[in-house]
């Protein structure tokens, strides 16, 4: 299910080893996806950006949209972590054509080039 927001979570261990068997430990056996698991999830929602406010869609707004979007998770983490000079990024997708965009192609590489450097 999506929503349209980038959000940055900070999940602790125990949260961890329950959502890698949330079939079981949040929707008892009914799916991966529940609504206890997503209201788990997001208690741990450290910041959220969006939905994009665009007037009419096109791929540049959204391409800019997420560009953006992860700048501010960006500087939201430098803000609580200072002194770390590395972190990782995880998310559900792939680089679609590996032309060096990002999320399924919905962020042009230009765009992901120039957020990768900031």
């Amino acid at each position: 299910q999506t929503t349209g927001k980038v959000t940055l979570y900070k999940f602790d261990p125990e949260f961890l080893e329950k959502a890698g068997n949330s079939y079981q430990d949040f929707c008892a056996g009914q799916g991966w996806g529940c609504n206890k698991y997503m209201k788990e999830r997001e208690s741990r929602a450290v910041l959220s950006v969006g939905p994009p406010q665009m007037n009419g869609f096109s791929f540049n707004k959204m391409s800019l949209f997420l560009r953006d979007a992860f700048k501010t998770v960006f500087k939201h983490i430098h803000e609580l972590e200072p002194g770390a000079h590395n972190f990782g990024l995880t998310y559900s997708g792939h680089g679609h054509r590996a032309d060096g965009s990002l999320f399924e192609g919905q962020m042009f590489p230009h765009h992901a080039a120039a957020l990768l450097k900031y």
